[in-house]
């Protein structure tokens, strides 16, 4: 079990370490002392600072302090100046189970996002992009449904002559006279073309509007159905040409396309063209008067184009249509287009109006990436992502939050978050969404517990944010949602060796010292004694040498659970060094308890081992010293206790010496 924790440490493509109080290593797993390029023999002791730049080991030891302080994990965001990177850190205070107050280390997990942050800056920077081109645009812009306003741009508003406050949520009948120029109800007419644009059919047609103070103005105006927020919604283009219907003749035509491009052909030719009309193929008007229209054309789409042109012309077309033309430097540019019959001078002619929509093509693939882009990133994180209404019935969730936990998407979809959690953890999934609920403030790190398909708990680390409709009234929540169980046993196993032998499982110096501590303080304080008995296995390195290390292992962990098995549940058996294990005997009334002690140990490393059916027979020597006649303090103890194990190998081995002030109680 404990190789199976070291392995999953090991495994992940995090970085594990731990470190004591004061920034010394005590541990790291593979792939941070990879990327540290350093083996763990050589790092191990090592302070932190020993390995990054003063301004990053500052920032680390606040980190470090706060932890301490607090006695709580938190965490915090890292860049490394050497290599680029971005780290989320999780700091962790490491506690001895024993004492839980007291945190004897800390466990750092350091994850690389930052290839996370990339993308969250490009999303940004397209999402205002956007709202660049929305904003600027020539045209008056407005969305909303059949019952009211929920956006529009700055020209609206010059438009329609108010404040965005008075023209959001504005119905859009209120924006249109009783009646249109042809006699028809305006309400009833503009439904129909409502309707039609949020079935998907674009609509381009001729429209009077009111003002807010009573003015009416003539437009051209296109409509089209979008999806903002799950809902669909039809986008307005609206074109004021209230002055260029007072025009007339040819200069009424030409004044009513003035901002756009106009051009007129007769008998294939251009006769006339305005200067954006020339402008959007790099040529000034006098270029090209004379010139046959079909030439600028792309010849791929001249057949689609010269359809489009007669349908519109036979009024089977309404809609404008696109196309590609060549412009003098041979660069290609979109056109969107709309034209019609007329007379001039005494001819038939066809009058177009143009405009250049080469960045709005641009726009809409690059929204069009993006919003593959943001589906991709959901359906293929490798974190869950959910969203529930308010009673937590899941509405939608990725792949990956129901493959976490053994589920397929139609067995999660329509229950509630309660059916996969026990009473408990319900109760704290309701305290805490009621709490995000009421503030509106977004929760992370939400630790929850909850059963997989097979009914095994397991651990999520969960956000939670509070989703509202476009009345700004709260409708359900989403968040994401990640497994950290194996996460969390790493960091028990991490904490569990910061005090413990890895080959053995007992105490290791750390623990050792602690327990010492306080026994040493209790033996004051009751005026007991205290023995400590330093133990060697006898010819412990022959057998390692001849035998091998396996072997070895074998017998080192056999003598731990020899040891135990001879000691009371007060004392202590720790192991110091490759063959070296050190016993602490507390409350000792007499020598005779110490001496008895040592004596089952002697005796009890009489009994051979065995590896693979082989009989293996090793002994023991051992040194004791007792409190507080040997000295006060641990060490002084532990070193006169090392004298006297060393006189007892001097004497042959296999046996046990008293100190001298032992002996002479």
């Amino acid at each position: 079990m404990n190789e199976t924790y070291r392995s999953l440490v090991e495994s992940t493509s995090d970085f594990f370490y731990l470190v004591d109080a004061r920034g010394r290593y005590l541990f790291a797993n593979g792939c941070y002392l990879r990327q540290q390029k350093h083996e763990l023999d050589e790092i191990i002791g090592k302070n932190y600072a020993d390995l990054h730049a003063a301004e990053e080991t500052r920032v680390f030891q606040e980190q470090l302090r706060q932890v301490i302080a607090s006695g709580e994990s938190h965490q915090k965001e890292h860049f490394s100046a050497a290599t680029g990177q971005v780290f989320l850190r999780t700091y962790s205070p490491a506690r001895d189970p024993a004492y839980p107050d007291r945190i004897n280390a800390i466990t750092i997990v350091s994850k690389d996002i930052t290839k996370m942050k990339t993308l969250e800056q490009e999303l940004r920077e397209k999402e205002n992009r956007y709202h660049t081109l929305f904003e600027t645009a020539n045209d008056a812009i407005l969305v909303g449904d059949f019952h009211r306003i929920i956006d529009c741009n700055k020209k609206s508003l010059d438009l329609f002559r108010c404040t965005k406050d008075r023209l959001m949520g504005t119905a859009p009948e209120e924006l249109s006279p009783l009646l249109q120029p042809d006699g028809a109800l305006s309400r009833e007419k503009s439904l129909v073309l409502l309707h039609n644009a949020m079935d998907g059919e674009p609509q381009s047609f001729e429209w009077r509007f009111r003002r807010l103070d009573g003015e009416s103005f003539d437009s051209e105006v296109s409509m089209s159905a979008m999806e903002l927020g799950g809902r669909r919604y039809v986008q307005t283009l609206i074109r004021d040409v209230s002055e260029l219907k007072q025009a007339e003749a040819l200069y009424r035509i030409i004044a009513e396309s003035s901002y756009a491009g106009v051009y007129m052909v007769q008998e294939g030719k251009f006769i006339y063209l305005n200067t954006n009309a020339a402008r959007y193929v790099g040529y000034t008007p006098e270029e090209m008067i004379g010139g046959a229209a079909i030439d600028i054309i792309h010849p791929a789409d001249r057949e689609s184009a010269r359809r489009c042109a007669v349908d519109m012309l036979k009024g089977v077309r309404t809609a404008p249509y696109e196309f590609r033309v060549v412009d003098k430097e041979g660069g290609i540019r979109w056109i969107m287009e709309t034209l019609r019959a007329v007379e001039y001078r005494g001819r038939r002619a066809i009058l177009a109006n143009s405009m250049d929509v080469t960045e709005l093509k641009a726009m809409e693939a690059s929204l069009r990436l993006s919003e593959e882009r943001y589906r991709t990133i959901v359906e293929n994180m490798t974190d869950g992502y959910y969203e529930v209404d308010l009673t937590g019935k899941f509405l939608f969730i990725n792949d990956a939050f129901a493959t976490t936990a053994g589920y397929r998407k139609e067995e999660v979809l329509g229950r509630v978050f309660q059916d996969f959690v026990d009473e408990e953890q319900a109760a704290n999934g309701r305290r805490v969404f009621g709490r995000v609920f009421a503030t509106g403030e977004p929760v992370k790190g939400f630790e929850w517990q909850i059963r997989d398909r097979q009914g095994e708990k397991m651990t999520l680390e969960v956000s939670i944010i509070l989703i509202r409709d476009d009345e700004n009234r709260p409708r359900g929540f989403r968040g994401i949602a990640r497994d950290i169980t194996e996460r969390r046993r790493a960091e028990k196993q991490i904490r569990y060796y910061a005090f413990h032998d890895f080959l053995t499982g007992l105490p290791n110096r750390n623990l050792l010292y602690d327990r010492v501590e306080i026994a040493l303080a209790n033996a004051a304080r009751k005026n007991r004694g205290l023995a400590v008995m330093l133990l060697d296995l006898d010819n412990f390195k022959n057998l390692n040498d001849t035998m091998g290390h396996e072997a070895g292992d074998h017998i080192l962990k056999g003598a731990a659970k020899r040891l135990q098995h001879l000691v009371r549940k007060g004392d202590t058996v720790a192991r110091i060094g490759g063959d070296e294990f050190i016993v602490i005997l507390t409350d000792v009334r007499y020598p005779g308890d110490a001496v008895n002690i040592a004596e089952k140990v002697i005796a009890a490393f009489k009994e051979p081992f065995f590896i693979d059916g082989r009989e293996v027979r090793l002994t023991v020597s051992a040194g004791v010293s007792l409190y507080p006649w040997d000295g006060m303090d641990f060490d002084c103890l532990k070193r006169c206790a090392d004298d006297a194990m060393y006189k007892a190998k001097d004497k042959g081995r296999n046996c046990y010496v008293l100190t001298e002030a032992a002996r002479l109680l």
